[in-house]
């Protein structure tokens, strides 16, 4: 593959973003980035179910604003914004700073969600429908004076879009764990479509040869196929969205997902509100019994983003259980992820429609103006003493 062909220089380690093609005994395939399953093998066609545009695995990319020569540039760690994991993150710098979020294809986009727990300060968003449109400065302001660290999601009614400017005046530096743009592909647009099938081993049905091998969330409902099981609102754990939340109370204390197939876990991450207690991770068969425990957290009321390591264990159902300690109250679930190894075939996208192919500068006002010319001290005046 030629990195130059794709919105960033390589694929994020860790990815999300699927949908399930159903009618096999194993997981067989999916079809990445808001496309659905063809039942004849053929060419995917667009989806009816909004998701998100915004996933690097699906050909999305995101840059940083290089105030001296006047455009955006490439950064690796900036993957870790559009990789479907809440418990990686890029953290911007102090004061102002720009994002671009090129989203996989033309897009009709209804909202945006910035997810940066524990970050103080403000930000706008801006939409460009061209790469002409952003290279010309012609972008649409959409938003302004939005707390970054509120996780609020910003309705964005009739646009249509391929980039989004997020300008950021950073007070308290923190990660900035993932952001979302709900939307629909433009009809007619071209994309770049990506097939996963899980990797080849033990009694999965991929091709052994094809693809590369990456880590993928399964736990995605409209994107991947998964079913939550309880509690009743439980749709909001695994909606790719950290907007929307389920609460575990004390009293009902468990959440279950079913995923779309038996996958060879590698471990579970969790975006929560802060409390205080133990979260635990189990397997469990198709009648609710616990097989193994595939870890346990303990929350000290600060804690935000979680991570359980596994060691590949095969599962398709998975149980959260919440154990507040005393005095404790509910524990919020904003996002679940389950992620497990997978093989990943791309299609790229044409030549030249990529910030990453284009050399190209942004007509954009600089982040930080020039200083004005410092003015000469004043004259100081001298007081003598006299003589008397």
């Amino acid at each position: 593959m030629n990195p130059r062909s794709i919105s960033l220089p390589r694929a994020p380690k860790f990815f999300g973003g699927v949908r399930v093609l159903v009618g096999c005994a194993a997981l067989s395939g999916l079809v990445l980035g808001a496309y659905a399953q063809t039942t004849n093998g053929g060419t995917a066609a667009p989806s009816q179910n909004p998701s998100n545009m915004a996933r690097g695995f699906s050909g999305a990319g995101a840059f940083i604003w290089d105030d001296k020569t006047q455009s955006f540039v490439a950064q690796p760690a900036l993957a870790a914004v559009i990789d479907d994991d809440v418990t990686s993150g890029w953290t911007p710098p102090s004061g102002k700073t720009r994002m671009l979020i090129q989203l996989q294809q033309d897009a009709d986009i209804s909202s945006f969600t910035l997810f940066a727990p524990g970050a103080e300060g403000t930000y706008s968003l801006q939409l460009a429908d061209s790469l002409d449109a952003l290279t010309s400065g012609q972008t649409k302001p959409l938003a302004s004076g939005v707390e970054l660290g509120s996780q609020n999601k910003t309705t964005i009614p009739n646009s249509t879009a391929k980039y989004l400017v997020v300008e950021m005046d950073v007070a308290k530096a923190a990660p900035i764990r993932g952001v979302q743009v709900l939307g629909l592909p433009r009809a007619g647009s071209s994309a770049n479509i990506a097939v996963v099938s899980p990797k080849a081993d033990g009694d999965d049905k991929g091709n052994k040869d094809s693809g590369e091998v990456v880590e993928v969330n399964f736990a995605l409902r409209d994107a991947g196929g998964a079913t939550p099981l309880n509690p009743d609102d439980a749709n909001r754990l695994i909606d790719g969205d950290t907007a929307t939340t389920s609460a575990l109370p004390a009293g009902k204390k468990d959440a279950v997902i079913r995923l779309a197939s038996s996958v060879e876990i590698d471990r579970v991450a969790l975006a929560v509100g802060k409390a205080e207690g133990k979260v635990s991770i189990f397997v469990t068969d198709g009648n609710g019994n616990d097989v193994r425990e595939l870890g346990t957290v303990n929350l000290d009321g600060r804690s935000e983003a979680i991570s359980v390591p596994t060691s590949g264990i095969r599962a398709e159902f998975v149980r959260i259980e919440w154990t507040p300690t005393a005095g404790s109250g509910d524990l919020v679930i904003k996002e679940v992820g389950i992620f497990a190894q997978a093989r990943v075939t791309r299609t790229e996208p044409p030549p030249n429609t990529t910030i990453a192919t284009l050399p190209m500068q942004v007509t954009l006002p600089p982040l930080a103006p020039p200083a004005p010319p410092t003015p000469p001290p004043a004259p100081v005046e001298v007081v003598r003493a006299t003589s008397t």
